[in-house]
């Protein structure tokens, strides 16, 4: 087995034992081939002393909009790296606000090359508000969905954020774009922005298969959600 590059001497983060281990890195090609505290019995390519150096894996932020930080994707990724960020999922939903699928499609474009993996939820409440509220450039509906189906780098249905258009029946704009992406990419996550919902209000939401939720917490919203099965993702955030 070849060995193209031999990290030797370093504080390793295993995930498992959820400690710092000490010991020796061997990769071969794109994948790690051996991780322990043995010299490998095999003449590396390249051999790096890390002296004590700690590693671990890459960070990833599951959720986040890049277009807050009033960067370009690659520009923000060039920084977040330096911070151990390696992995994003962006959900795009203030550009698409303003610019639609046209929108989304120019930030993926921009999005390659950089030195993070940058993954793309859909925006499932375009716009986020009724027409009295606020005045949009575009909407997100089903052939915009079915559009972002069929793209590089899309993983998952972004932050469903009217839970009561759920609970209002099948018919709602919201049910129908979270069956669309049940029916045509079943293993998608499908993310929830479902602040103050609870008990039957909150089983519905689960049951129609919006299986996570980042925002507003209590104790009580907190010990609901994981109860029912529910991927809780926390934020910290500034009063």
């Amino acid at each position: 087995m070849q060995i193209d590059l031999l990290l030797k001497n370093a504080y390793v983060f295993n995930v498992y034992f959820k400690k710092f281990i000490v010991g020796n890195i061997a990769i071969s090609g794109d994948k790690f081939l051996y991780i322990g505290i043995k010299k490998p019995p095999v003449i590396p390519k390249k051999v790096i002393d890390l002296s004590g150096r700690y590693i671990i894996p890459g960070l990833v932020d599951c959720h986040m909009h890049i277009e807050s930080t009033m960067c370009a994707p690659r520009t923000f990724s060039n920084w977040v790296v330096k911070n151990g960020v390696t992995t994003l999922i962006a959900e795009p939903h203030e550009i698409a606000n303003v610019f639609g699928l046209e929108g989304i499609t120019a930030m993926a474009q921009s999005m390659k090359d950089g030195p993070a993996d940058i993954y793309i939820a859909i925006p499932s409440s375009v716009p986020s508000t009724n027409a009295c509220l606020e005045t949009t450039g575009a909407e997100i509906g089903s052939d915009s969905v079915a559009a972002m189906l069929h793209m590089d780098k899309v993983i998952c249905l972004g932050e469903v954020m009217n839970g009561h258009d759920i609970i209002a029946g099948p018919d709602t704009k919201t049910s129908r774009l979270v069956r669309q992406v049940k029916e045509n990419a079943p293993k998608f996550p499908l993310e929830g922005h479902l602040p103050r919902f609870l008990d039957w209000d909150l089983a519905q939401i689960l049951y129609n298969g919006v299986n996570s939720d980042h925002t507003d917490q209590t104790l009580e919203t907190i010990r609901q959600r994981i109860a029912g099965g529910c991927f809780l993702q926390l934020q910290e955030k500034n009063d």
